[in-house]
């Protein structure tokens, strides 16, 4: 009898020191690290937050950031779970097509899978394999939307997000920050955040990892 309650012991001490060592391990931290432009809000309303920027600061045409051209744009996620998740992917491009009727217009973004970066290397090599991302199959994570559309005070991008080849509906809102100049270059500022279910896309439901990626972007678009 003794003898299984020190088995017993040991074995609790064991899983103990196991549970400490991965709450204690480095899992690694991302923060945002650009700089954000100060975009100036200016209203004749008492009321600031009745007013809102709309895709009228832009003229029609084509504006592209990316991080190849060392363009001021970020794209973060974090992942609830036994230990929270934060990371960024370092190779992402932003097209905004701006159309005369401006609901129409056109809002693009291109995320190569393999730049994911979580500051832990092991982990990103696990969310990059055939478990998670499987980036040599599926390079690309694309969005596309189908109308920009002015509501509540803020913009709504409804559109498709493919993942893992499987493409579903996603809309969210985002803000338009306003209109500045700096380093005379003329900036116009764009932000905003979602939340996905990852295993809706194909990913596998796991213990101590949460289904839902809570996504924030910034992205400083250079206007003429």
């Amino acid at each position: 009898m003794k003898k299984k309650i020190v088995i017993s012991l040991l074995g609790l001490c064991v899983f103990l020191g196991i549970f400490i060592f991965v709450m204690d391990w480095n899992w690694g931290e991302v923060k945002s690290e650009i700089k954000k432009t100060n975009y100036t809000t200016t209203t004749d309303s008492a009321d600031v937050n009745k007013t809102f920027f709309t895709l009228k600061l832009f003229d029609e045409g084509n504006y592209t950031v990316s991080h190849a051209n060392n363009d001021n744009l970020e794209l973060l996620f974090n992942i609830d779970g036994l230990k929270k998740t934060t990371g960024r992917f370092d190779d992402v491009s932003v097209n905004l097509e701006v159309k005369h009727n401006r609901k129409a217009s056109v809002l693009s973004v291109k995320i190569k899978s393999n730049s994911i970066f979580t500051d832990n290397s092991m982990r990103d090599e696990s969310l990059v394999s055939d478990e998670f991302f499987n980036s040599q199959k599926f390079p690309l994570i694309t969005y596309e939307s189908d109308s920009l559309i002015p509501q509540n005070h803020q913009m709504m991008a409804y559109g498709k997000l493919n993942l893992l080849e499987t493409t579903k509906t996603l809309n969210f809102p985002f803000d338009i920050l306003g209109k500045t100049q700096e380093n005379k270059q003329n900036l116009i500022g764009v932000s905003g955040s979602f939340e996905f279910d990852r295993t809706q896309y194909g990913m596998p439901h796991e213990k101590g990892v949460g289904d839902v990626v809570k996504i924030s972007f910034y992205v400083d678009f250079r206007v003429k």
